[in-house]
């Protein structure tokens, strides 16, 4: 079972390549568990396939300049909505 290139031709193919795209598209998921705050962070790392929750700590840091801990309070004191990540 591999991914069919036709179902996927519409990602940002000059701002980014195939894995960056993958990994955008897992933190935006990671973003919405965060926002539901029914998993824990080492669980949203696993839901997500990161070897391990430091890993995915560093990530979501590197990527969208907030701890994952830090986002979910953030995102429960200002009442974002999922749809606004």
């Amino acid at each position: 079972m591999g991914f069919e290139k036709r179902k996927y031709a519409s990602y940002p193919k000059e701002e980014e390549d195939w894995g960056q795209h993958v990994l955008h598209l897992r933190l935006r998921y990671d973003k919405e568990f965060l926002y539901g705050a029914t998993l824990c962070i080492k669980e949203v790392a696993a839901a997500s396939e990161f070897n391990g929750s430091d890993y995915f700590a560093r990530i979501f840091k590197e990527k969208t300049g907030i701890s994952p801990l830090k986002f979910r309070m953030g995102a429960h004191s200002q009442d974002l909505t999922c749809s606004a990540l």
